[in-house]
């Protein structure tokens, strides 16, 4: 005949209980009880989502021209959020990491304006390649607007690049503003 005792006592290095079972016939027997899971940190697989990058800029000023095959400027910060996209200069903008990325733009025209065409230009290899979606303004003094979306498969800097005859956007308040996206 086998006489058992039970004690259960806590642990100081994991906080779970030990129990321990004293047969009078029997070895000591151990075991440990399961902790309860915690969750995981956020961003990580089931905790909150870790926030996708998000970057505004605007150009705020006089009459801007822009010649061939130059970069339009966005002189005036606005929303920022992460760090996978990051401002390198007021032409400039840096993709930090692959994913998929929107970029939309508005140039509000002269009436006195070239027919230019813009590009949204990426140094890394994306795909579809944004370089190969020219948006080509029409009529002089209305706005000039486009979207392009993209997987950016290695980072790369990006500039919105006036690649026609020319353009000159607006002489009073803004001019011109980007907003680049990633969705995923």
């Amino acid at each position: 005949m086998s006489c058992h005792k039970k004690i259960v006592v806590p642990t100081k290095k994991t906080g779970g209980l030990k129990i321990i079972i004293h047969p009078t016939c029997q070895p000591t027997v151990t075991c440990q009880c399961p902790q309860p899971s915690e969750p995981p940190p956020p961003g990580n697989g089931g905790g909150a989502p870790t926030p996708l990058g998000f970057l505004s800029r605007s150009n705020v000023g006089g009459l801007l021209n822009i010649g061939v095959n130059e970069p339009v400027s966005f002189n005036t910060p606005g929303v920022q959020v992460g760090d996978d996209i990051v401002v390198l200069n007021d032409t400039t903008f840096s993709i930090q990491r692959p994913g998929f990325y929107v970029v939309q733009f508005y140039l509000y025209t002269v009436a006195a304006t070239l027919l230019g065409t813009v590009k949204v230009q990426f140094s890394g290899t994306a795909a579809p390649n944004p370089n190969d979606v020219p948006f080509s303004l029409l009529l002089a003094g209305v706005n000039l607007s486009g979207a392009v979306a993209f997987e950016a498969k290695t980072p790369g800097a990006l500039q919105l690049v006036q690649t026609g005859l020319g353009l000159s956007l607006s002489t009073s308040g803004t001019n011109a503003v980007i907003l680049i996206r990633r969705i995923a």
